[in-house]
């Protein structure tokens, strides 16, 4: 059965409610300079002493229109300390950073092709579109970008940062990045991408695995692709590692496909009065799931992993959440410009609280980092060249030790297919090979070499959540007994 990928294309919103994980950091400002005082000195003896009576919200509201009148360039400056000034979600954009933010929601933008989240160490980066620029130049997933044409982005909101990265397309850009504490630097050319939705694959044990990467506006269509072609599989293991999660109706279309009839999540807002639950009315109840998560999966992904659990239709493995329990209504100004404010914090359909918690994994695994051994993974028995359309124990324990290295292959199976192919010959080009995207023994050889002596990393949690897939309903019993 061979790996698939579903392209889609998007319509640009201008707005709408989105969980992404962009984050701003308030500017430190010296709030003791001699002009602060003076006005928070008039301002107060005016609201004070004055006769006929006037607040200070009025007086500093006045002065702030005589400001912008005099100078109209001043309404970005003041836009901005009001933003600065809420929660890290809530942020205010110039029109450039606007595009940009509402391009990455539907899933289309000329850049470099990778999809980012914002840490102190830089831009994580968390998936690397296939065939982009990115990809072509060596960036990883889990590299951190921390310069952008020899400029430090590191510490700037997510937004301006990705301003800096994204341009007109065919331009140059030098991206310095961060990898296991080693800095490099990478030219590469801006192109327009269409981001991704995931990949999806049939397993031994008719066991089905979907890896998402967003849910953005390509994503239920994606979905409902990938389960329509795995639709008789027993189990499905469902990726969401490194989701940063992305808009309210992607979210609730996919629980549509996956969830039953019933209440997908809980919104909580300043006003008690607009409290409501975001409805699945169709219902689809036909898939049981094995939630993979980790520390980087946010906000939409968090919200549908314990949708999961809340339900009982499958069980979490892997690491807590991200703990970004909050939507935002972003939307658009006749500047051109727009914003994102954190309008309501998002419950479970139990009402579980996700905000600044996450979602606890049923079952905890880590990514293992060990010495490489040839114990980890099938022996290979040399038994000629391999190529696409090839099935064999071979494909099998070359897939696994190009996994190892970071090479893009998706679960390691017997099935020599289009993203094995591409991941021989991204291999041969880096180590001096011919790179024609055929194992031959040749190619194998220099695998063992490279990995000789080399840190590799085994993902348990896969490893564990296929396991459980097999004997699904054992597990979902066992779960439900360790949450009460």
């Amino acid at each position: 059965m061979k790996k698939a990928l579903i392209k889609t294309v998007a319509l640009l919103l201008l707005t709408v409610f989105v969980f992404g994980s962009a984050s701003v950091f308030a500017e430190e400002r010296n709030t003791n300079t001699i002009s602060n005082l003076i006005i928070d000195s008039i301002v107060g003896t005016v609201s004070e002493n004055y006769k006929f009576g006037i607040t200070s919200e009025e007086l500093y509201k006045n002065a702030i229109h005589e400001m912008i009148a005099e100078d109209p360039k001043l309404l970005e400056v003041a836009l901005q300390g009001i933003y600065n000034n809420l929660d890290k979600h809530s942020t205010y954009f110039n029109s450039e950073e606007f595009k940009v933010f509402i391009d990455e929601v539907n899933g289309e933008f000329c850049g470099i092709g990778v999809t980012i989240m914002e840490f102190d160490d830089g831009l994580l980066v968390t998936e690397v579109h296939k065939g982009s620029s990115a990809e072509k130049a060596g960036i990883k997933k889990g590299d951190y970008i921390i310069s952008a044409d020899g400029e430090d982005i590191r510490g700037l909101d997510l937004e301006t940062a990705r301003s800096k990265i994204i341009g007109k397309i065919g331009t140059s850009i030098n991206i310095g990045i961060s990898r296991d504490g080693e800095s490099m630097n990478f030219d590469m050319v801006r192109a327009v991408v269409t981001t991704v939705s995931g990949e999806y694959q049939k397993l031994d044990g008719n066991i089905g695995y979907i890896r998402l990467s967003s849910f953005d506006d390509h994503s239920p269509q994606f979905m409902e692709k990938a389960l329509k072609d795995l639709g008789d599989t027993k189990a499905i293991v469902l990726d969401l590692r490194y989701n940063p999660g992305g808009a309210l109706e992607a979210l609730r279309k996919i629980a549509e496909l996956t969830l039953p009839k019933g209440a997908v999540m809980h919104l909580e807002y300043k006003d008690p009065k607009n409290n409501q639950a975001v409805m699945n009315e169709k219902g689809t109840n036909k898939f049981k799931f094995v939630v993979l998560t980790d520390s980087h999966t946010a906000s939409a992904a968090e919200a549908f992993a314990a949708a999961v659990q809340d339900y009982g239709v499958g069980v979490t493995v892997g690491e807590q959440t991200t703990g970004k329990g909050t939507m935002q209504n972003a939307t658009s100004l006749l500047t051109g410009g727009g914003y994102k404010l954190t309008v309501a914090e998002y419950l479970s359909p139990n009402k579980r609280k996700i905000n600044n918690i996450g979602v606890i994994p049923d079952y905890e695994e880590k990514i293992k980092e060990v010495n490489y051994s040839d114990t980890y993974f099938a022996k290979p028995e040399y038994n000629g060249v391999m190529r696409q359309g090839d099935e064999s124990g071979d494909v099998l324990a070359f897939e696994q030790r190009l996994n190892a290295l970071g090479y893009a292959i998706g679960v390691p199976d017997r099935v020599f297919n289009e993203q094995t192919f591409y991941a021989v010959k991204k291999f041969q080009e880096e180590t001096g090979l011919y790179p024609y995207g055929v194992l031959d023994i040749t190619t194998q050889l220099k695998i063992m070499e490279v990995l000789h002596g080399k840190r590799i990393s085994l993902d348990r949690p896969l490893e564990k959540a296929i396991e459980i897939a097999g004997d699904i309903d054992k597990y979902i019993k066992e779960a439900k007994r360790k949450r009460k």
